[in-house]
Formats: C-alpha cells, sequence, structure tokens
C-alpha cells in the first residue's frame, strides 16, 4: 500500500501542439477537487511512477492537470505510450529546490556565495540547479558549477547600470521578435507589451520590465505555459515571469520556448 495520500492509475497519453509533444498522465478530476490552487495553477510534488521517485509538477490545461512522462522515466518504470501506469504523490513545498550535490558542496565552500544564493528567489535558484543538473558530462557539470558560482561573486560587488539594463532589454527583445516576427510592440505600464492582436486593449503575451537590479520578462498567461522545470516565477492568479540580472544569464532556448508558448495561448 502506498504510503502517499493520492493514488491513481492512468494511461499515458501524447500531449502538445504543433510538433512539441509530450507524454504525460491526466490526473482524475476526483483528486484535483481536493487540491488547494488558489496561490498557483501549478503545483509541485513528490512521489512516485510504478514504484520509481518522481520529483515533478501537475501541469494544468483547459481544467485539467497532468504529469509528464519522460521517455527516460518510462524506460526505468518499462512502460511505453497507451500503457497504464499506477501514480503515488503528495504535495510537495513549492519553494523547495533540489540542488545538485556539486552545486551544494560549492556553496558550502564558498560564504560569500552561499549569501547570494540564500537572497535569490525560488525560481532563479531552480534555474541554475537545471543548468547544473540537465548536464550529462561530468566535466560540463563541474564547468557549469564552477560559472554559477563566479556569476554570485559577481552578483554581491554588482549592481545593474542603466547602461547594463538598455544592453538587456535590447537581448530579450530581439529575442521575443526572433522567435514572433509578427508581434507588435506597444509602450505601456513603463515597460513594453508584446501582442499578436494590437487592436484588443488586453490581447498582450508578454512583456518587459526594468527594475532596480533585475529585467523582468512577463506572460500574461504564464500559469497555463508548460513549465515542467520550474523556471517561472510569480504566485499571481495568472502572471508568471523570467527574472534577469545579466545578459550572461540569459538562454535563448528557454525564452524562445516561453515566448512562442505565451504567443500560442494569446493567440488563442
Amino acid at each position: 500500500m502506498s504510503d502517499y495520500p493520492y493514488n491513481f492509475d492512468a494511461k499515458i497519453v501524447k500531449y502538445g501542439f504543433g510538433k512539441i509533444v509530450f507524454s504525460v498522465v491526466y490526473v482524475p478530476k476526483e483528486i484535483t477537487s481536493q487540491l488547494d490552487f488558489s496561490k498557483s495553477k501549478r503545483l509541485r510534488i513528490d512521489g512516485e511512477i510504478e514504484g520509481i521517485r518522481i520529483e515533478a509538477a501537475l501541469i494544468p490545461t483547459k481544467g485539467k492537470w497532468y504529469l509528464m512522462v519522460a521517455r527516460k522515466l518510462q524506460k526505468l518504470c518499462g512502460v511505453s505510450l497507451g500503457d497504464r501506469v499506477s501514480v503515488s504523490f503528495d504535495i510537495a513545498d513549492q519553494d523547495a529546490i533540489t540542488v545538485p550535490m556539486e552545486l551544494q558542496f560549492a556553496l558550502e565552500a564558498n560564504d560569500v556565495a552561499r549569501e547570494v544564493w540564500d537572497g535569490w528567489t525560488a525560481g532563479k535558484r531552480r534555474g541554475f540547479c537545471y543548468r547544473v543538473d540537465s548536464a550529462k558530462m561530468v566535466a560540463t557539470r563541474e564547468r557549469r558549477v564552477e560559472e554559477t558560482i563566479d556569476f554570485l561573486l559577481s552578483e554581491k560587488h554588482k549592481q545593474m547600470t542603466d547602461a547594463d539594463k538598455a544592453r538587456l532589454i535590447e537581448r530579450l527583445d530581439s529575442l521575443v521578435m526572433a522567435a514572433i516576427p509578427k508581434a507588435t510592440k506597444v509602450p505601456k505600464y513603463g515597460g513594453t507589451l508584446y501582442t499578436l492582436k494590437p487592436e484588443e486593449k488586453e490581447a498582450q503575451f508578454c512583456g518587459l520590465f526594468a527594475y532596480k537590479e533585475h529585467v523582468k520578462l512577463s506572460f500574461a498567461q504564464g500559469t497555463s505555459i508548460e513549465d515542467p522545470d520550474g523556471l517561472l516565477e510569480g504566485g499571481g492568479k495568472f502572471r508568471r515571469h523570467l527574472t534577469f540580472n545579466s545578459s550572461d544569464c540569459v538562454d535563448v532556448k528557454v525564452v524562445k520556448r516561453f515566448v512562442k508558448a505565451a504567443a500560442k495561448l494569446g493567440a488563442g
């Protein structure tokens, strides 16, 4: 018998749009109806699929929630698309972060870097953890740990200048327009909004805003964007954002992926 409070069986099915397709299991309504989505439509969970330990997220889509079942996990479970699997889970600490061992050791060895790290938001720390953890080669992981520590140390002594912000905004703007060439830019709320429907007052799908120490790329329907790695920040009903305080921390693929997903939602 499972030690987790929520348990169900479901079939692994395809979900996605266009060329982007995921393997997922949908969580039954009798379970999601028991969960508290008042603070966030996406909830991080700890659990098991076919007895294999997982740390994942319940992701919303059209009034339902699903769990992603990546190919690597399917292989570990000995299952494939179309198979039924047993899922057990509990709601995790929404701010909890699994820090890769190499990065944890490096942080413990450097008090200055650790101080900056502890001051970051959960979403920002999770993004750097993902960057380290996604590397398959040991040498790559070690290099990314070193880069993270160097970045933390530079943050301790660096505050963004207006020129830094301008360059960062220019870079992010170019990525948004490269991802969605037909987008229209609208100056508003002290920043720049992007829309595919300029004739509609509130049809923007994302926006760029500069703050004292960082720049935010905000997504109007952020809670509906697929974010299995928990990179988006924010606790509002709909909006989510990515935070940047240097051009060096801009992941082009991640930015374009989120922008394209946001634009698709905005065009719906």
